[in-house]
C-alpha cells in the first residue's frame, strides 16, 4: 500500500499513513475496494435487475393442473430470469402477479448480487467517515484551520 500511493506522496507522511490506514485493498477493507472496482467498471454492466419474490398487490390464480412454486426463487443471470411459478404439460391457468424487483450489483467481488442502493448506501457513510478523519488529521497538521 505504501509503495502505491502515487499521487499522495507530496502530501505529509501523517496524512499519507492515514490513506494506508483505511486499507482500500482486497483483504484490507473490501468494500473501499469494491468502491474503487465500481468507478472503474463499465458502468452499463456494473447493475443488473434482480427479480425479488415479493409480489405486491393483489394476485389470482385460478385453473386446473399441476403447479408449483420454488422454495426460493433464484435469479438465473444466464437468461435473466427467474422461475417463480411452473406449470405442468397439460395444465391450464389464469393468473395475475405483481412482482417487485430491485437492482443489484454484477461482476464486483465483494458486492456482487448485493442491492445497489443498500451498498450505496452503505459506501456513502464509509466515504464520509473517511473524508471526516482526512479533515480532523489536516486540522490537527495545520493544514486547514
Amino acid at each position: 500500500m505504501a509503495s502505491s500511493i502515487g499521487r499522495a506522496k507530496d502530501l505529509p507522511k501523517e496524512i499519507q499513513s492515514l490513506f494506508c490506514g483505511f486499507q482500500p485493498y482486497l483483504g484490507g477493507d473490501d468494500l473501499l475496494w469494491a468502491l474503487n472496482e465500481i468507478c472503474i467498471t463499465d458502468k452499463h454492466k456494473i447493475a443488473v435487475p434482480i427479480g425479488h419474490a415479493l409480489v405486491k398487490g393483489p394476485m389470482g390464480l385460478q385453473g386446473t393442473g399441476r403447479f408449483w412454486t420454488p422454495d426460493r426463487p433464484v435469479w438465473d443471470r444466464t437468461k435473466n430470469e427467474m422461475v417463480i411459478i411452473g406449470f405442468g404439460p397439460s395444465a391450464k391457468y389464469t393468473y395475475d402477479f405483481k412482482f417487485q424487483l430491485f437492482v443489484a450489483f454484477n461482476e464486483v467481488k465483494v458486492v456482487d448480487g448485493k442491492p445497489v442502493f443498500a451498498v450505496l448506501n452503505t459506501l456513502c457513510r464509509k466515504v464520509e467517515s473517511i473524508l471526516m478523519g482526512i479533515e480532523a488529521e489536516s486540522r490537527r497538521l495545520g493544514i486547514i484551520k
